[in-house]
């Protein structure tokens, strides 16, 4: 065996130690909220995340300032904006904040659904 390949067989060695450990730490992190798509689910499935982020647009306000509000991160914003469902009490907290009713949408949208669905 050559000096080179003893080199090369050293360093991917080392390499997979350095995988290993990145995989575990990996192993150990909440995974990231996936962005659902309307062809995942109901095709008339409510993307509260979506909204917000449409809102908080429409009102000229920056995603640093909606963390701030929140006291939060930034990353934790962005990943509010990838949920399709969201806690009550958070979506409580944006609804203040922005001062926009979302539990109106979904108010709205349970009516249509019960009148599309009378009981037996």
């Amino acid at each position: 065996m050559g000096l080179t390949n003893v080199k090369n067989k050293k360093s991917k060695n080392k390499m997979e130690k350095t995988n290993e450990i990145k995989e575990t730490k990996r192993g150990t992190r909440k995974p990231r909220a996936k962005r659902a798509t309307a062809a995942e689910g109901d095709e008339n499935a409510i993307f509260i995340g979506t909204l917000i982020q449409k809102e908080l647009k429409n009102q000229e306000r920056t995603v640093s300032w909606l963390a701030r509000k929140l006291d939060c991160d930034r990353t934790n914003v962005y990943n509010i904006f990838r949920r399709q469902d969201i806690d009550t009490e958070l979506l409580m907290r944006i609804s203040v904040i922005l001062h926009r009713d979302f539990f109106a949408i979904f108010s709205k949208e349970a009516k249509r659904k019960i009148s599309a669905n009378p009981a037996i």
